[in-house]
């Protein structure tokens, strides 16, 4: 017999927590639906109640938590771009001192052929010959590239290649050359 009245019990908790909880529910929606309405923000206030009770604050984020995060967010996406942008212009770099260092080597050889070029002249011709040959060669280059050479070629053979070449040649390899370097090859031309 106790069996049979247990159930009943456990009905009549069941049905009382319901006869509170349905009307508390209703109420509370009301109350939210009321202050909504009347412009005083149930929402962003019970937030702001809930982050000043010391168990609570670390449950509810705010408004200024959210845009704080957000803004984080921003920022390392923006610091993933720059980071991006760092690593190619990097590569970039590296592309561009490869080929310095390409042009550099070409120079280096350009060099070299000319020294074995004049050391095969020394065997056939006479220095005037060879410096008139030379004459010839960088006449027909570009006065940046002839400039280029001939700052690394012995200043006797520039000085007198530069006397044989015509007056707008001269000029427009000299202006090719650095100022400090054209200067010294103009005032030995006067000399």
């Amino acid at each position: 017999m106790a069996n049979k009245k247990a159930p009943p019990k456990k009905k009549r908790l069941l049905q009382t927590l319901l006869l509170i909880l349905v009307p508390l529910i209703l109420s509370i929606t009301i109350i939210y639906i009321v202050l909504s309405l009347l412009g005083l923000e149930p929402i962003s206030k019970t937030k702001n109640f809930m982050n000043n009770v010391p168990v609570l604050e670390s449950l509810v984020v705010t408004d200024q938590e959210a845009a704080f995060a957000e803004r984080e967010a921003d920022y390392q996406s923006q610091i993933e771009n720059y980071q991006t942008e760092i690593d190619r212009l990097s590569q970039e770099l590296s592309g561009k001192d490869a080929e310095i260092a390409d042009l550099n080597a070409q120079i280096e050889q350009l060099n070299a052929e000319i020294d074995q070029y004049l050391n095969n002249l020394d065997d056939r011709a006479t220095r005037e010959e060879r410096i008139q040959a030379l004459t010839e060669t960088y006449a027909t280059m570009e006065a940046i590239s002839a400039a280029n050479i001939l700052m690394n070629t012995d200043q006797d053979i520039v000085l007198a290649v530069l006397q044989e070449l015509s007056p707008e040649q001269r000029s427009a390899i000299l202006s090719a050359m650095p100022a400090e370097d054209a200067g010294r090859y103009t005032n030995l031309l006067a000399n």
